[in-house]
């Protein structure tokens, strides 16, 4: 079984839009969120597909999914005031993770990355062979500084940076146990590579292109519809 939790349940507030949240801006032609969604309901492989939503923007959310034919294939859940309240809501929904088989796999997807290609989403999959975690990323291209306060702390080294994007896989049992290790420890703002680093869990990094971009600025949504024109036009 591979279950994709897609999270839609953020405010946005680093984008700065003062109307609907981010999720809902229209890319492509289509609500931020769709792109996501469509994607994972258009992979056989995924068995469910469970969707966060905030509370207030659900029915919103319902009549999206039902313009473009995907009400059957997602669960929609209410998300959290984190996005770890978030992602533990969506495994909620799932049942007892305690249930499902060694080889099972949770997908967590961020639903402001509407330009995740459904053929990587499955080269994802395929790397999960033999690792705890798989961890979409691309290699960094910039110069990146550690600070300290105004100073420049230390130049690190490019070679040896990537930057995170989606999606990000986990075992499912590997997924139980930082799920517990997390709410045991009542660790808010962590991150589940925070803490599956920290218990000693393998995380394989699979390169992305960088059009695999996530919607946080305004800027972005300018440049992941340029990526989405480009794709549509080759």
């Amino acid at each position: 079984m591979i279950a994709a939790l897609i999270l839609a349940a953020g405010k946005g507030e680093r984008f700065g839009s003062d109307r609907l949240p981010k999720q809902f801006i229209d890319v492509a032609g289509k609500p931020l969120f769709i792109h996501s969604v469509a994607t994972y309901a258009s992979l056989p492989e995924i068995d469910r597909i469970v969707l966060t939503s905030n509370p207030e923007y659900s029915e919103r959310m319902r009549e999206d999914l039902e313009r473009y034919g995907l009400t059957d294939a997602v669960l929609l859940v209410d998300g959290g005031a984190t996005r770890q309240a978030s992602v533990a809501n969506a495994a909620a929904a799932l049942g007892p993770l305690d249930a499902l088989d060694h080889d099972d796999m949770i997908i967590v997807h961020n639903a402001a990355s509407p330009n995740t290609r459904a053929s990587y989403v499955r080269e994802c999959i395929e790397a999960m062979t033999g690792f705890d975690a798989v961890q979409a990323c691309v290699p960094d291209t910039r110069t990146v500084f550690e600070r300290s306060g105004e100073l420049v702390q230390r130049v690190l080294k490019r070679a040896s940076l990537v930057y995170n994007c989606d999606p990000l896989i986990y075992r499912a049992d590997v997924f139980a146990h930082l799920l517990q290790t997390q709410r045991e420890r009542g660790s808010a703002g962590e991150t589940t590579s925070d803490t599956a680093l920290e218990l000693g869990y393998r995380i394989r990094l699979v390169e992305s292109t960088y059009d695999n971009i996530k919607v946080t600025t305004q800027w972005d949504i300018e440049a992941v519809g340029a990526a989405m024109s480009n794709m549509s036009a080759t």
